[in-house]
C-alpha cells in the first residue's frame, strides 16, 4: 500500500469519527439534560388534610369540692381515685362549738316564748280593764283620764305581743342557720364520679374566708373524656365540629386513639406573639386507660381525597434559574420538555404536607423536584 492510498483511508476513518460524534452530540446533550434535573412520577391515590395539635386530656366535668366553713379535720372518709356517689360524705369538721351554738339559740327560742306567755296573760288583763273602763264611761262613772290610761296599757301590751312574736322568727332563723352550718360540717360529694385530687390531711385546719377553700376535685366520669387541644390560628378556620381526630399519647406509643371535634371556642390566647385557640374535642376511655392531665399529639382530619392525581410538595416549591417565584401564586410546576423545564400551570386541592391534589392542568407522569447543579433552586 503506498502513501497516498494509507492517507486516503486515514481521512476516511476521521471523517467517519467526526460524523459519528456530530451524530451523538443532541443525544448527549439530551442524557445531559436529563441528568441535570431530579424527578418525580405522578400517581393517583388518596390526599387525608390534615392539622397536627398538642392537648390536654380532661374530664368533662371537674367539680371543686370545697367548705363554707372553718373548723378542724377530724374525719376523711375518701381518697384518691375512691368512686363517691351524689350526697355522699367525704370529710367532716369538728362540730362541737356549732353544736353549743344550737343549744345556746334553742334556750333563747324558750326563754321568748316564756316571755310571750308572760306578755298574752298581761295582755289579756289590759284588755279586760280597757273594756271595763268602756263600760263605765257610758254611765259617766269613770273620767275620761283612767279611760285613756286603760286604752294605752291594752294597746301597748298588743304592741308588745307582736314584738315578742317577731323576736321569736328571728330567733328561729338563727337557729336554722346554725342547723345549716352543722349539716355543712359534713363535706358532701355534690356529683356522683372519681376523686381525682385531695388537699386535705386529718387534723388540718380548714379556714374558710373570702373564697371556700378547695378540699377534693371530683370528676363526674372517665369513660367519657375531652382533649382541649391548641390550634393555631392559620389553621383554625379549617376546623370545624363533627370533624374525626386521631391522637396518641406518650404512655402508649405505637397505639392511637380517636376522637371527634366538639367545638372552636371563639376565645383565644396569645403565647409568644401568636394567637392559639381552643378546639375541644369529645373521646370515648370506656377501660379507663387515658388519664386526665395527659399530653395528647392530635392529628383532626379537615378534608379528604380518594383517587386523585397527586404530587410531592417539592414540585411545586421548585423554580429554575431566573424565574419568577410568585407566578399564579404558586399553582404550577415544571415538566420536561426535550431536556428543558417548562412551566405547567395547574389548579391545586387539598393537600397533607407531603403531597397535594392536582384538581387539573397537568397530564405529565413525572414533574421536576429538584435540580442536580446549584444554579438550580427548590423552595
Amino acid at each position: 500500500m503506498n502513501k497516498k492510498k494509507k492517507k486516503v483511508i486515514a481521512t476516511a476513518v476521521v471523517a467517519v469519527a467526526m460524523a459519528v460524534v456530530i451524530y451523538s452530540l443532541p443525544i448527549w446533550s439530551a442524557a445531559s439534560s436529563q441528568n441535570a434535573f431530579r424527578l418525580a412520577k405522578v400517581d393517583r391515590g388518596d390526599i387525608v388534610a390534615i392539622v397536627n395539635a398538642t392537648g390536654t386530656i380532661n374530664p368533662i366535668t371537674t367539680v371543686i369540692v370545697g367548705s363554707q366553713l372553718s373548723g378542724q379535720v377530724v374525719e376523711i372518709l375518701a381518697d384518691y381515685n375512691d368512686q363517691v356517689k351524689a350526697g355522699q360524705v367525704v370529710a367532716r369538721l369538728n362540730s362541737d362549738q356549732i353544736h353549743f351554738r344550737l343549744d345556746a339559740a334553742k334556750a333563747d327560742i324558750a326563754q321568748m316564748q316564756a316571755t310571750q306567755t308572760v306578755r298574752e296573760v298581761e295582755a289579756a288583763d289590759a284588755e279586760r280593764v280597757y273594756q271595763r273602763q268602756s263600760a263605765l264611761r257610758t254611765t259617766g262613772a269613770t273620767s275620761e283620764a283612767s279611760f285613756d290610761a286603760a286604752r294605752t296599757k291594752a294597746e301597748s301590751a298588743r304592741a308588745q305581743l307582736q314584738v315578742i312574736a317577731a323576736q321569736i322568727l328571728q330567733r328561729e332563723a338563727t337557729l336554722r342557720q346554725i342547723e345549716v352550718d352543722l349539716r355543712n360540717t359534713d363535706i358532701r360529694s355534690p356529683v356522683e364520679g372519681v376523686v381525682i385530687q385531695r388537699s386535705i390531711e386529718l387534723g388540718q385546719t380548714v379556714a374558710a374566708t373570702y373564697q371556700a377553700p378547695t378540699l377534693f376535685l371530683i370528676a363526674d366520669d372517665l369513660h367519657r373524656m375531652e382533649i382541649a387541644a391548641n390550634i393555631d390560628e392559620t389553621d383554625v378556620g379549617r376546623i370545624k365540629p363533627g370533624q374525626r381526630a386521631r391522637f396518641s399519647v406518650n404512655t402508649y406509643p405505637g397505639r392511637e386513639f380517636t376522637g371527634t371535634v366538639k367545638q372552636v371556642r371563639l376565645g383565644s390566647t396569645t403565647v409568644s406573639n401568636v394567637v392559639i385557640y381552643t378546639a375541644v374535642v369529645s373521646i370515648e376511655n370506656p377501660h379507663l386507660e387515658l388519664l386526665p392531665g395527659m399530653t395528647a399529639n392530635l392529628r383532626i382530619e379537615t378534608d379528604a381525597r380518594e383517587g386523585v392525581t397527586r404530587v410531592p410538595n417539592a414540585a411545586l416549591r421548585w423554580r429554575p434559574t431566573g424565574a419568577a417565584a410568585a407566578d399564579d401564586h404558586g399553582q404550577r410546576v415544571y415538566v420536561l420538555n426535550q431536556g428543558a423545564p417548562q412551566a405547567v400551570p395547574i389548579k391545586l386541592g387539598v393537600t397533607d404536607g407531603n403531597l397535594t391534589e392536582i384538581a387539573s392542568g397537568l397530564d405529565r407522569h413525572e414533574v421536576i423536584i429538584g435540580g442536580a447543579n446549584r444554579a438550580d433552586r427548590s423552595r
